[in-house]
Order: C-alpha cells, then structure tokens, then sequence
C-alpha cells in the first residue's frame, strides 16, 4: 500500500491505452530476452565486469537512497536516473542478455529503496520501467558494436526517452507532448551520466578494480541536481526572488548569527504604492512586468550573500547582512534605484 492507501498493484483510474502500451512494451522485452539467451555464454571475464558493475550500482544506490527518493517526490517530468552510468557501462562491454539483466536489477533493487512514500509509484510502472530498459540496452548494444560508444550513448537516451514519453502521454493526454522531454538541466545529467558510463566501460577490460571509484562521483552528481531542483522551489516563480518561507529562514539566520557575532544585520521592508491601480488598469500580465522590473532593480544594488524576498502581492523584502554601517548606505541606494526607475507600462 502506499502512503494514500492504495495497492502498489491496481490499475485503478488508469486511461484507456496505458495497460496495452505497458504489455506491449514487456512482451518485446521478454522476446528479447528469449531469442537472445541461447546463444549467450558469458566469458569468465564478463561476469567479473557484470560483478563489478553491479556492486558499484548497489553501493552508490544505497549512498544516495534518500536523495533519489526526494528527487522522484519532486518530479513531474519522467525521472532521469543516474543508475544509467552502470547499465550503460554493461551495454557498452557485455553481452546483450548480460547487459539487461544487469539492468533489471539495477532499477529493481533502486526501485525498492526509493519508492516507499513517494505518490504515484506503482509496481506496474516500475514493471514496464524495468521492460524499456531492457529494450534500450538491447538497442544500444547493437548500436555499440557497430557505431561506437558515442552512438550507442544517443540511441540509449532517444530510445528510452521516446517510449517513456509514449507512457507519460497516455497517463496525461492533455500535456504537450514535448513538456515530456524534460528541462535543459535534466537533459544534461542525463548526457553527464552517459558519460561515465563511458569512462566505466574504458576501465573495466583494464582496470576493473578502479571502476568503483565512480560512485563517489555519481552520488555528488546526484545530490547537485537535487540541490538545484529545492533552489528552484525556494524561489518566487514571477520574480525570481525568494519565497517568503526561504527568506524568514534565512533571514532568522542571519539575525542570530548577528546577535551571536555583535554584527550588522539590517532589514528593508519595500511596498510598491498604488500597485491595484496597475493591475486594473493595464492588467495583471502588467502588473507581473512591473513585479520583475522592481525585483531586478532591487536585486542589482544588493552583494550576492544579501537575501531578497517577496512576501506576496507587492510586498517584498531584504536582508543586508555582514557590513559595518553597510545596511543604511544600502537603503539609500536601493530607495533611490526604484524611485526613479523609469517602469514599463
């Protein structure tokens, strides 16, 4: 059961298309498998590989097991997942049925670690999550033997991507379709992660043993993408500035460190006056413009450790903090930078 009450099992309220889509997605994995697996055997040296692959993915999973579970809380585009360097690594240097297999486990045991509390996770997800894999490690490994690594990397991302997409459209039809690809940043761990897996796959026919220093590097990785996922959330979406609960806390923080220190902790409150006025007459769009500009005038005259937040409406706030006699001077110049700022209409 999850954290709603309901069976991690039920199709309940699933769209018309999804269970289709999904069996279709797991019978072509399973015929993969099993036109594959008889002329598969796997040298003595390739299990090593596939030992080894699997013990760093089971080790940095177990490293970052709360992170990832923040991360697919805060999720709502398909989830990019740093255990691609491991099965990307597999797809790049054993045999195809090695390579899934080593796969399945990999998101399996992940999944079994992270899913607990977060909302929408659902086994039969995690079941046709577990199928796309195998079938873009499939996709890519041919791609491998002929192509390269670099081109087997994209086939990887496109393929994935792609039959994620088809599932997260029958989930939500109303979405746009390419909202689904996910956002520069996310693209961009997905590449990074690609790219250790390269690095993985180079050291293992030659030095296997150096392989596990990777999951030091992937667990950092992980952790900055969550750090920039809760800086965005801290962040007012109009304006960019802080939302009122990140700055009372930072702003709490500053005022006890300058209680502790004897320093200078200074605290400007801003009230744009006849703002309604702005709003009815040229619109709310307009009014959002004058919120941005007056935001970007404030911010412009404060150091990069000041805090800046709005409150609501068009009330905000900032923090001048670590100056000799700096808050007065500071107030001055940011009362007159948005005084006679000249503002859009």
């Amino acid at each position: 059961m999850d954290q709603q009450g309901e069976s991690r099992f039920a199709y309940r309220g699933v769209p018309p298309g999804v269970v289709p889509y999904y069996v279709a997605v797991e019978v072509g994995a399973v015929a993969l498998l099993v036109l594959a697996v008889p002329s598969t055997k796997p040298a003595p040296r390739e299990w090593l590989f596939f030992a080894v692959l699997l013990a760093s993915a089971v080790v940095q999973t177990e490293l970052s097991a709360k992170t990832e579970r923040m991360r697919r809380f805060l999720s709502r585009n398909p989830h990019v997942s740093v255990a691609s360097v491991w099965y990307f690594a597999g797809a790049l240097v054993l045999p195809p049925v090695l390579a899934a297999v080593l796969a399945v486990l990999v998101y399996g045991h992940l999944w079994g670690r992270t899913a607990g509390g977060v909302p929408g996770s659902r086994l039969y997800r995690a079941t046709c999550s577990a199928a796309t894999l195998v079938v873009t490690v499939f996709a890519a490994g041919a791609v491998a033997d002929v192509a390269g690594p670099i081109a087997a990397g994209l086939t990887l991302a496109l393929v994935n991507t792609l039959l994620v997409m088809v599932g997260f459209k029958l989930h939500e039809p109303g979405r746009p379709f390419l909202s689904l690809a996910g956002s520069v940043s996310e693209n961009l761990l997905d590449a990074a992660t690609l790219c250790l897996g390269v690095v993985a796959a180079a050291l293992l026919p030659v030095r296997p043993w150096l392989v596990p220093l990777l999951v030091l590097p992937v667990v950092l990785l992980h952790r900055g993408e969550l750090g920039r996922r809760l800086e965005l959330r801290a962040r007012d979406p109009k304006t960019g500035l802080l939302t009122s609960g990140e700055w009372r806390a930072r702003a709490e923080a500053e005022l006890s460190r300058a209680a502790r220190t004897g320093g200078d902790c200074g605290i400007l409150m801003l009230d744009l006056d006849h703002f309604k006025r702005v709003n009815d007459t040229y619109g709310h769009l307009a009014g959002d413009d004058v919120l941005r500009a007056v935001a970007g005038a404030v911010r412009a005259e404060v150091r990069v450790y000041d805090s800046v937040g709005r409150f609501g409406g068009e009330r905000s706030s900032s923090c001048c903090c670590r100056g000799s006699g700096g808050s007065t001077r500071w107030r001055s110049r940011s009362g007159s930078a948005t005084r006679w700022r000249r503002w859009p209409s």
